[in-house]
Parts: structure tokens; sequence; C-alpha cells
């Protein structure tokens, strides 16, 4: 057995669960093929996932007649492939489905169930003479979505990005279907062990449902978020300027340089860096496929139903940020950099009352 293990290095207790789990299992009996795998969500995660798989395969292989490591190793040489981005292998499909239901999209993206409920209201708690920000939230609604919670409950909320940062990727799109509902299909071999004579084949992506670009870009697609290393690596790939492929391929690479220079900048969005890095081409299936999907955020519930029989509270402290004009000595299109808002704070605060807020609980 071999165990892969997720989290973030920012805890002191990273990857605890996995490392207790495989020691569990090697009490009770179990042989450990390889060292516990860990993948920081801040470090190329998916990377590590795939290179630990790697590792994982080879091994079997070793253990294995000669015919049964060819079919894995023809694994591996997919797994490989999984690791870079060939825009060659993905194209884009007009779907016959219309545009999906936002909650049931978000349930089935999230795993987990979704339900609507509206802004009864908003208030600043913060005096006039503070320069810190904190709103009430009063969502209402609560009897007819069937949603129960108790002081001290999470509430989930699955925001969506501002208008003004969709278009600004849409702009940088060579296309004007991005209204149209799509599907992304990738040409692979599709087979946990891949047979020695087996054919590539297109297959529908499946994660996200079928939706335009813009939806995809609007409720389910991160572009608020500083980019990943992985992303960074993908738009060096895409990039058609060679400067602009050496500082890419440094920042993907190179641990300490990504957070010097997210840091220099305050966590600039994906939109800030593509600002910076205009020779990047931008298409659909990047963006389907290769961009972050946005995270959901949790807030503890700030009310009782006994108190307010319809509704569940939320109070949400304004996050703002700075972002700066420059990266690595390359200038942004905003002269003197920006001021921006946290992704989710950032909706509430452009919120108005009856607009739809997705949510869950965990309790």
């Amino acid at each position: 057995m071999s165990v892969f293990g997720l989290g973030s290095r920012s805890y002191h207790t990273f990857c605890k669960f996995a490392h207790d789990v495989n020691d569990n299992l090697i009490e009770l009996g179990a042989q450990q093929l390889l060292e516990v795998g860990e993948g920081d969500e801040l470090y190329k995660q998916a990377e590590s996932f795939q290179i630990w798989t790697l590792k994982v395969i080879q091994t079997i292989c070793n253990e294995n007649s000669l015919y049964d490591q060819t079919i894995l190793l023809k694994s591996i040489d997919e797994i490989k492939k999984e690791l870079e981005w060939d825009p060659k292998d993905y194209r884009v499909v007009k779907s016959q489905s219309s545009e999906p239901n936002l909650i049931d999209s978000l349930s089935s993206i999230h795993k987990r169930k979704v339900v609507p409920c509206r802004l009864h209201s908003k208030k600043e708690l913060q005096s006039h003479s503070s320069s810190r920000s904190t709103l009430l939230i009063r969502l209402e609604h609560v009897e007819e979505t069937g949603l129960l919670y108790d002081p001290g409950d999470h509430v989930i909320v699955y925001p969506s990005n501002d208008e003004i940062l969709v278009n600004k990727i849409i702009g940088r799109m060579n296309t004007r279907t991005f209204d149209d509902v799509i599907e992304v299909e990738k040409l692979g071999i599709y087979s946990l062990f891949i047979e020695i004579d087996a054919s590539k084949s297109w297959r529908k992506c499946s994660r996200l449902p079928p939706c335009s670009v813009r939806t995809a870009l609007k409720h389910f697609i991160d572009i608020s978020a500083p980019p990943t290393q992985e992303l960074l690596t993908t738009f060096a790939l895409m990039s058609s300027d060679s400067a602009e492929k050496q500082i890419l391929q440094r920042l993907s690479t190179e641990q300490d340089l990504y957070k010097e220079t997210l840091h220099a900048l305050g966590n600039p969005s994906v939109c800030d860096v593509l600002d910076v890095f205009v020779n990047v081409k931008i298409t659909a299936e990047l963006i389907i496929e290769k961009f972050p999907i946005i995270r959901p955020r949790y807030y503890s519930v700030s009310s009782c139903l006994l108190t307010y029989a319809n509704e569940i509270h939320l109070t949400v402290a304004l996050q703002q940020h700075f972002t700066s004009g420059k990266v690595n000595g390359v200038k942004t299109t905003a002269k003197n950099g920006k001021h921006s808002y946290g992704l989710c704070s950032g909706w509430f605060r452009k919120m108005k009352a009856e607009d739809v807020v997705p949510l869950s609980i965990k309790r």
C-alpha cells in the first residue's frame, strides 16, 4: 500500500492525517510500497500527486510480469503527458445543452448540496472613522430551502467573479463565441491499465458542466486569486514571447521567487498577471481545464433560528489588497497598481437586495 496526503504547509499539522493512516495500516500488517506522498496546495499539488502516482506504478512494475510491465509503462507515459499542457490534445465542441442551472452545477462541482438564499440586507458594523469594513449580511428564505443550522455552524458560500474581471479575460480571447454553450474534449487513451494496442479517442471532460465561457468565468473559474505555479507553467507554454516565457518558467519552478513575487505584488490575481504577460494566448480549453475552480468561503453563523426563523446571518470582514504595477521589472498596464477586494467579501460589498447567494451548511 501507499498513502498520499493533501494539505497546506501553512499549517503545522500538514498531512498529519495521511501519516497517521499510513502508520496504522503498517501496524495492521500492510506492506508499504513507498513513503507517504505529500501534496501542498501552495506548491504544485496536482503535479506532486502525478509524480507520486508514477512512482507507485513503477514500483508495481518491478514486481510483475513482463507483459504487465509493458501495460503499466504505457500507463506511465499517459500520466507523464498529463503533467504537460498540449493544446493539440484538447478541442471545443458546441453543446446541445442550454446554460446549466447554477445551484445544480455548484452541487455537482463541489459534491455538496447547495441551496439558494437571497440577500435581505447588509449593514456596516464599523464606524465612519474606521479604516476597516465589516458587514452584517442577512440572508432570507432559509425555511423555504429546508436549510437548518445551529449557532456556531459554518456557512459555505459560493461567490462569483466580478463582471469587470470576466470581461477582461474574455477580451484576451481570440473568439466571439464566448456566449455559446460548449464542452471540452480531450484526446487520450482511457483505460486504468492501458492495453498495448490501445488507440486514442476523444472524450468529453467532466470538470465543468456544459456551459459558456462567460458562465464558467463568472461562476466556476477562479480569476481573482493569484495564479498557481502549475498555471504559470501553462502560461509559459502559451506565450509567444521569449522574454515572457523565461520569466514565467522561473516563477513556475523557483518556489522562493514565486512567493517573493506574489508578496511584493500584493497577491495579484490571474487578471493582474495576464496584464503583465500580454503575449499569453488564452483559449476556452485553457480556461475550462487549467484555471482553478473557485474555492467556497467559510463563515460562522451569526444568528439563531429561534430569533430569526426565516434568516441566516453572516459577519463578513472586507478583505482589501493593493496590487503593485510591476513584476520582476516588467510593468503592468496599470501604471500605479490598484486597490482590490477579496473575492467573496468584495462580492457581498457589491450585492443588492434580493440577489441570490448559493450556500451550504457545515455542521
